[in-house]
């Protein structure tokens, strides 16, 4: 986990009860798993889901519909939305072409920051988007047999969520 911490570097240093700096490491992610979704191999159109995972879902191309409880939101390229662990969540729409980059994880503790940003669109940053690329090219390495390849994915990951927890919306 060396590599962790050299990316924990890139985190700003925050005042701490008036007694000088302090660094918060962010919180690393467990099962995390990517994937990609396009509309020819998306066979559970329609059909809801409702598990103890967040799904983060980044939009690539294209467009389609996510509902989560009674609410309904139209994803675009370049949207993202985060929906939360047990929300009750269908993609539906037109079966129009799109491909989007997903990723499930679940978190060791309830986090009330990243619960706060959960069912809302929002646009990534550069800086947001490149975590997310290398979080994304990594977790590909460690499918393909590098093993700390995974490790640099959640790490990854890891700061981009601490990313999404002071995003201000």
């Amino acid at each position: 986990m060396n590599r962790f911490f050299d990316l924990c570097r890139e985190f700003q240093d925050y005042g701490s009860s008036g007694k000088g700096a302090a660094l918060e490491l962010p919180v690393l992610p467990q099962e995390l798993r990517f994937y990609f979704r396009e509309m020819e191999s998306y066979n559970n159109w329609d059909i809801p889901f409702c598990h103890g995972k967040y799904i983060f879902v980044y939009m690539l191309s294209g467009n389609r519909t996510v509902n989560i409880g009674d609410c309904s939101f139209f994803l675009e390229k370049g949207d993202v939305i985060l929906i939360p662990p047990f929300a009750r969540h269908v993609f539906c729409g037109e079966k129009l072409p799109f491909q989007s980059l997903m990723a499930a994880f679940t978190l060791p503790e309830k986090d009330e920051r990243l619960q706060f940003i959960c069912k809302r669109k929002f646009h990534f940053r550069r800086h947001e988007l490149k975590n997310l690329e290398m979080a994304a090219k990594c977790f590909h390495r460690w499918k393909h047999g590098e093993l700390f390849a995974g490790e640099e994915a959640v790490c990854y990951f890891a700061l981009l969520l601490r990313q999404l927890q002071n995003m201000v919306l």
